[in-house]
């Protein structure tokens, strides 16, 4: 079952920041991040910040920080992953955003970018393109398109969150719309 993103990056018990600057990312994601990380981490939101468009005002919603956990293993580089938010994985929201590209506030169209603490050793980084609901049982959401990448370490957070912003850039540039979306995932259209 997939977990909806938008019920966690808008639940209780989330922060909102303006800029991921704000944040002990070093502490919330539970990893040794050495200061040049959490600084491209840092960036890497700003980059994702400027691709709002009409309005959509910069904001994050954080998660709380882990219990202590023990140091995770070093990998080569962060791996995709083919189903990241299955309801049965152990995953704890740390951080994420939403950008809004419904038009003058019309339909629902949206690319979330989210980092998950999948487990003690691993972070999860996903992104998803949301779009609204026409189904006659009314869904409110559906995903789109979404893919993900594990992480271990520092280097390949920044990689990961790296590579989402680069897919995230893609599909903006691949549909426009939210019925473009539909189409493409053979949702009803509006």
């Amino acid at each position: 079952m997939v977990v909806s993103r938008l019920v966690l990056v808008y639940g209780s018990g989330m922060d909102r920041v303006s800029d991921l600057g704000e944040v002990d990312l070093a502490e919330l994601l539970g990893l040794d991040l050495s200061g040049q990380a959490v600084e491209r981490v840092v960036e890497i939101g700003r980059r994702v910040d400027r691709l709002r468009v009409d309005g959509d005002q910069p904001g994050w919603a954080v998660g709380a920080a882990p219990p202590a956990v023990a140091q995770p293993a070093a990998q080569p580089v962060a791996q995709p992953v083919a189903q990241p938010m299955v309801e049965d994985q152990p995953m704890a929201f740390a951080f994420g955003t939403v950008l809004d590209r419904r038009p003058g506030g019309g339909d629902g169209l949206e690319y979330a970018l989210d980092v998950w603490r999948a487990d003690e050793d691993a972070l999860l980084v996903s992104v998803a393109v949301e779009v609204a609901c026409f189904c006659p049982t009314g869904h409110q959401t559906h995903t789109a398109a979404e893919t993900a990448w594990t992480a271990t370490t520092g280097g390949q957070l920044v990689d990961a969150l790296d590579r989402a912003v680069a897919t995230m850039t893609a599909w903006a540039h691949e549909a426009n719309t939210a019925d473009d979306w539909r189409k493409i995932a053979k949702l009803p259209l509006r």
